[in-house]
């Protein structure tokens, strides 16, 4: 199971405040950077999230955002945060959306600069975010600000870089591109997303609300903007293409070369479930066949090995009305014999005419095929035995509700001599209330199978329930 943290966490910021005595509002500086770096384009992010009913205190997401060097100081300053900052949904992705937070610059103390527009917000395989504030890039050098360079490069395999936190100093690390970190899946679930230029930068550690800082090179160059903290390392998304998408210093998603135009959302839904997970079998194939609805009219789909292939124009299939179900096969794809695969889905939503697939907006959706084997067993916990409000004899049962091994759980409950639980006859939902609770007023077997990805029933597992 792949474990990491992103880095923009709700804070009550009021109730913080008068806990530690400071004015709400008020940014604290953080200690400066070393590697003569200058970090006073840095700042803090704040955006309200909420607010809490009980006590009526705003929730604040907070973390890092720099202002970056645009090549116009008449034009509207822009700066870089994550995506996760100001969205939650893993997969979105939306261009020219209204303002939202604001930025406050340790150099600058005292001044707030509110969010005049969201240029750009990515959720899909890069989480990245472009700022415009209502100032120009001009007036913020005035007050002492450095707008950072832009390196229009990708790191290269085993460069040393620089995480240049606003929080926790700036660290040397090593750069690589691991295929292998692209499926951030939950082994247990099945839940996940897929990202696409990933760096992995070693040696780097996160602290809350440094998401959103800058990963430079040797000559200071700003190289990809870092997410998410891992163990002994921390993920950033690649910026080597923002160059191109400025155009006499503005961020212009079209712009030959930036790569994130046709902005779309599409869902793939299946049997009202966002998994996609699959089971070879011997007795047929696997077609995956979920309905797409995209926000554009219509769509072309194809699978892949690896979701960056998903930003390139090969193998697309036919154009598809939004709403209409996939039909693709899972053939001629490298299966691991004993663990799950994870390969991508790329959606690609489009009018009648056009625009052509693909660019970095190719929407890359984890399938996940388990090898052929035998059904797994599940995992039947049933609580002690206890009086409920009425005094009468109970039990809590449950199984894990969203599995990777399985589809579906089924269960069988009867008097203990009678009931077989070999028979397939007789299963169902489990007994009771949602909750899980069983009232037993005879000597009872309880019977589980799990059903997986193929149809295939486990050998059944059993409790025995007294009275």
């Amino acid at each position: 199971m792949c474990v990491a943290r992103y880095f923009s966490s709700p804070l009550r910021s009021l109730l913080t405040a008068a806990m530690l005595g400071m004015t709400p509002g008020v940014s604290v500086a953080s200690e400066p950077l070393d590697h003569g770096i200058d970090t006073s384009a840095m700042g803090l992010y704040q955006r309200t999230v909420g607010s809490d009913g009980a006590f009526g205190l705003r929730q604040v997401t907070q973390g890092t955002a720099f202002l970056f060097d645009s090549g116009s100081d008449a034009a509207p300053a822009l700066l870089v945060t994550s995506g996760h900052a100001l969205h939650d949904d893993g997969d979105f992705v939306g261009a020219q959306l209204a303002g939202v937070g604001q930025i406050s610059f340790g150099s600058v103390p005292g001044r707030y600069f509110q969010v005049a527009h969201v240029r750009y917000l990515s959720r899909r395989g890069l989480d990245f975010a472009i700022l415009e504030l209502p100032q120009t890039q001009g007036e913020l050098k005035a007050l002492g600000l450095t707008p950072m360079t832009l390196a229009g490069r990708k790191a290269l395999d085993s460069e040393v870089v620089i995480a240049t936190t606003r929080l926790s100093g700036s660290q040397n690390g090593v750069a690589s591109w691991p295929v292998q970190d692209l499926p951030w899946i939950n082994m247990q679930t099945g839940e996940g997303v897929l990202y696409r230029h990933l760096l992995r930068v070693e040696g780097a550690s996160l602290r809350d609300g440094d998401s959103g800082s800058p990963v430079v090179d040797a000559s200071h160059a700003v190289v990809a903007v870092l997410h998410t903290d891992l163990e002994g390392a921390a993920h950033a998304a690649d910026l080597s293409f923002l160059p191109a998408c400025l155009i006499q210093g503005r961020f212009n998603a079209q712009a030959p070369g930036c790569g994130l135009g046709n902005t779309f959302n599409a869902i793939v839904e299946k049997d009202e479930d966002n998994r996609l997970i699959y089971k070879q079998s011997d007795h047929r194939p696997i077609v995956i066949d979920p309905s797409v609805y995209a926000t554009t009219s219509f769509y072309q789909a194809k699978l892949a090995q690896w979701p960056e292939q998903c930003e390139g124009s090969e193998g697309y299939g036919p154009v598809r009305a939004s709403g209409e179900a996939l039909n693709l096969s899972v053939a001629g794809f490298i299966l691991a014999p004993a663990n799950p695969t994870v390969l991508a889905l790329c959606v690609w939503g489009r009018a009648t005419d056009g625009p052509e697939p693909a660019n970095r907006n190719a929407l890359a959706v984890p399938v996940l095929v388990h090898p052929p084997g035998p059904a797994a067993q599940p995992e039947l916990k049933v609580s002690a035995p206890y009086l409920d409000f009425y005094g009468r004899r109970a039990y809590r049962v449950s199984v894990p509700s969203r599995h990777i091994l399985f589809q579906r759980v089924e269960f069988k409950l009867g008097p203990w001599r009678r009931t077989d639980c070999a028979n397939p006859l007789h299963y169902g939902d489990l007994p009771g209330t949602g909750t899980g609770k069983i009232i037993i007023r005879q000597d009872s077997r309880l019977c589980a199978v799990g059903i997986d990805h193929a149809g295939q029933r486990s050998v059944a597992v059993e409790a025995r329930l007294q009275p």
